[in-house]
């Protein structure tokens, strides 16, 4: 299966090609973000399992999201039946593949691995950050040296969480697919990762950079976090998922060849 390249300039034109498409379903879209962002933080906010919670979901929910556009996008994808409820859109963009086969494997394979990651990232996260990962205080009162180690916790994390994502950015499509196993969705999608490795994780670094900020501020400045996540998440949840739509569909393009 050849596959193509990409530079960091050609990745970030992804956005135009997400946007184009997003355009086409817009309002519906945005309230799927916004559930899903709402959802996120809910889970963010539960003490200490809540992380962990949401890196196992979030697999399933991006293969969601990227079934949805499927059908959408692609008439030969589209169900026979009819549409679903416009009410119920969001709810099943985001959740529409659990009920299926690779639904059930995105989230025991991909999300399982997803957990792990989230374990692993939390010990480097806490051995980073100190003591003041898990006890809040003013920021005016850590001091300069613990609040260095606190960005830089955050940053390390961040950045970890952007290599997996990079890689899922490849293996969860792949896992939707009728042809491909699962086993061969993980080992295939992170051969291409690693093909596009810097470009995908300098474009997923920025696109969800406001997300960091915003999870940085949720320990600073609750409501502020808050208010910024929701607002964040509705717009870039949806726009990374139409991102990835064309990613994928470039990447590939010549896989039938």
């Amino acid at each position: 299966m050849k596959i193509r390249r990409f530079t960091p300039k050609q990745t970030f034109q992804w956005i135009g090609c997400g946007v184009r498409f997003w355009k086409r379903k817009p309002l519906p879209w945005l309230l799927a973000g916004l559930l899903l962002s709402v959802s996120g933080l809910l889970l963010l906010l539960i003490p200490f399992v809540g992380p962990f919670f949401l890196a196992f979901f979030m697999p399933v929910i991006y293969a969601s999201m990227y079934n949805t556009l499927e059908t959408q996008l692609d008439p030969s994808k589209a169900a026979p039946a009819g549409k679903s409820s416009a009410a119920l859109f969001p709810f099943t963009t985001l959740f529409r593949t659990i009920v299926t086969e690779q639904g059930a494997l995105v989230i025991l394979i991909p999300g399982t691995l997803a957990f792990i990651t989230a374990l692993i990232v939390f010990g480097a996260f806490t051995a980073i950050g100190g003591p003041y990962t898990t006890i809040h205080a003013d920021v005016l009162d850590i001091g300069a040296f613990n609040l260095l180690r606190l960005v830089g916790a955050y940053l390390v994390a961040y950045l970890i969480y952007i290599v997996l994502m990079a890689h899922y950015f490849y293996i969860v499509p792949l896992c939707l697919r009728d042809d491909v196993s699962v086993k061969a969705a993980l080992v295939g999608g992170a051969g291409v990762a690693r093909k596009n490795a810097l470009s995908v994780s300098m474009f997923l670094t920025v696109l969800f950079l406001p997300l960091l900020v915003s999870a940085v501020l949720l320990g600073a400045l609750p409501w502020v976090g808050a208010v910024a996540w929701i607002l964040c998440g509705t717009l870039l949840f949806p726009l990374a998922a139409h991102c990835a739509y064309c990613g994928n569909r470039l990447t590939f393009v010549n896989q039938a060849k």
